[in-house]
């Protein structure tokens, strides 16, 4: 967020995922903290944390960017076997997480799995969040194809 006082974090995921969608960033993730040190609550959105440390990270792709999309979906229809597809961002993405996880002996999973495995709970995210998360993830909230969220 602008400021350099402390980790910032959201209650929410969905909150989370709207942010990310809003504010797009080149190699944004979503992912679970734990916070210690000095922490100062921001009412209900989130709080700020003097130190924090990754608990989990999400493998879902949040990005509002429709150009990205396009591009993704214009390199699927175009590939065809044989082709170089090392220059397509989702392997890239996929690898460089599985990376960040294993250098921080943290979970990588997917909202779903995470719901299903009770992940979630376990690391202490709380009921009402999950319930959210597990609304969005629902079949009607997505337009089109699975895996597009309806984030408006």
């Amino acid at each position: 967020m602008g400021c350099r006082c402390g980790f910032w974090a959201l209650n929410s995921p969905i909150a989370a995922i709207r942010l990310a969608s809003v504010r797009p960033a080149a190699g944004a993730v979503i992912g679970l903290v734990a916070t210690f040190g000095t922490v100062a609550v921001h009412g209900s959105e989130g709080f700020r944390a003097e130190m924090a440390t990754i608990t989990c990270l999400f493998t879902d792709e949040i990005t509002s960017a429709p150009f990205e999309r396009l591009w993704r979906r214009l390199r699927r229809k175009l590939h065809r076997p044989g082709d170089d597809v090392s220059n397509d961002p989702a392997p890239n993405r996929t690898r460089s997480l599985q990376r960040v996880a294993e250098h921080y002996g943290v979970p990588l999973v997917s909202f779903q799995s995470a719901i299903s495995l009770g992940l979630l709970s376990e690391l202490g995210v709380q009921q009402d969040a999950i319930v959210e998360l597990k609304e969005w993830l629902k079949p009607s909230r997505f337009k089109g194809r699975p895996g597009r969220a309806d984030l408006a």
